[in-house]
């Protein structure tokens, strides 16, 4: 009988770490590689992530805002049009133009309309970058 509850206690022990191994497999992230999607230069590039889809619902991200908080993309902008940019960094000749020229059509636009530019660049480098070049329509 001894010998029954040990076989027992193993058969159970295996079933829960199986059905855990399980659970963990299915909670992580699938982590999606699109291979040749876009090319730098003349070389194929891999991009990492679900490709977007004209109507697809956005998922709500956060960003380190300007002032070191966390900004909730989405949720701060609720019931406007938004208009994301993406950026390497605020202070290269292309990503500044491009961010100068956002903030001054946005003037335009109205109060209905959210721009957001995420970069990879500290908040204080934004801060002076924005301070220098008066970006204060467009949160960065």
């Amino acid at each position: 009988m001894a010998k029954a509850k040990k076989s027992t206690k193993k058969a159970t022990k295996k079933t829960v770490k199986k059905v855990v191994k399980r659970v963990v497999r299915a909670a992580k992230p699938k982590i999606v590689e699109r291979v040749g999607v876009i090319k730098l230069g003349e070389n194929p590039a891999t991009i990492i992530g679900n490709d977007v889809v004209v109507g697809q619902t956005a998922p709500e991200f956060s960003a380190q805002a300007i002032d070191w908080s966390l900004l909730p993309g989405l949720a701060s902008t609720a019931g406007k049009v938004r208009i994301l940019a993406a950026v390497p960094s605020l202070n290269t000749a292309v990503c500044d133009k491009e961010t100068r020229t956002f903030n001054e059509r946005a003037a335009a636009l109205g109060d209905d309309i959210a721009i957001l530019v995420i970069s990879s660049d500290l908040p204080i480098a934004q801060k002076i970058w924005c301070g220098g070049a008066g970006i204060d329509k467009v949160q960065t």
